[in-house]
């Protein structure tokens, strides 16, 4: 993200939008059709607009504690942290100690993965995700991505693994203090919108948005939708723009139509993958309007 860009992004609990203001775009357009989810991240803007870092923290900690991340994937994540993971590997010190550690284990933790590649389970945390789109081997995927993260990351570094297993998150980078004055003023360039991407898309002008972060809506769509969000995102991309989504559980290639019109950053996308803060997404992709 360049300075003086707009970026149309997932809201989801508002945490991406926030970090966004980082990068000094002119405008971030946060878009959810869940509107708890929405309320909750316009609930963190206001609380940033006018607290100080340290009621910030406090209130944003506690407010955090209703999102849907928090309720139905922490209790599980931290079972499967604290009970199966051996501690030498969470508290590891450096990557090469860390990555001794996962191979002594790797023969009692990939089993310990098959749970969590059952549809069933996602069918309770994830009531609304349509199951039979699944396409990809969620085990496989789980086993690569963790030997990923072990390889390229640190658990004793990961703010998300410590707000799992500690109920108390490190700091995310709007949240720290060398950042905290630039988004309180930048807090205003947020627009937060209730409605679905292809909804929004259809009242963009074509040519206006420089960046698009989908998250992983594409696991809700069915291949219609998929193709229909593509094409329209396509439209309102300006040259060069770009386009960022993550595969949980189902895998599609581009339209026919738009492979000519897209230039496929795979390297970038893996390499971003490998260096994630999570290890449950099949498949990175960036694509760049030509």
């Amino acid at each position: 993200i360049k300075k003086n860009e707009v970026v149309l992004t997932i809201c989801s609990a508002g945490d991406n939008a926030f970090n966004i203001l980082l990068e000094n775009p002119k405008r971030v357009i946060a878009i959810d059709s869940n509107i708890m989810e929405l309320a909750l991240a316009k609930r963190k803007a206001k609380i940033i607009m006018n607290c100080s870092l340290e009621q910030a923290e406090h209130q944003l900690e506690e407010l955090s504690k209703t999102g849907l991340f928090e309720r139905r994937f922490v209790p599980i994540l931290r079972f499967f942290i604290t009970r199966i993971l051996p501690s030498e590997l969470i508290r590891a010190s450096s990557k090469q100690k860390q990555l001794r550690e996962y191979r002594k284990w790797k023969a009692l933790i990939e089993p310990a993965l098959l749970p969590f590649s059952l549809k069933a389970l996602y069918k309770l945390l994830l009531p609304g995700i349509p199951l039979n789109y699944v396409n990809v081997d969620i085990y496989q995927t789980l086993c690569r991505n963790i030997h990923h993260f072990v390889k390229y990351a640190l658990f004793s570094k990961n703010p998300y693994l410590h707000k799992i297993c500690n109920s108390k998150q490190e700091k995310l980078p709007f949240l720290m203090p060398k950042n905290y004055e630039q988004v309180q003023r930048s807090i205003s360039k947020i627009s937060f919108v209730h409605q679905d991407a292809l909804t929004y898309l259809r009242r963009c002008r074509s040519s206006s948005i420089d960046k698009v972060n989908y998250s992983d809506i594409f696991d809700w769509c069915s291949p219609e939708q998929f193709d229909a969000i593509l094409y329209e995102t396509h439209r309102v991309l300006r040259p060069q723009g770009r386009l960022f989504y993550r595969e949980l559980f189902v895998s599609r290639e581009l339209p026919v139509g738009l492979k000519p019109k897209f230039l496929t950053l795979k390297t970038l996308a893996e390499r971003l993958q490998r260096e994630d803060n999570t290890v449950f997404y099949h498949r990175f992709v960036i694509l760049q309007k030509k």
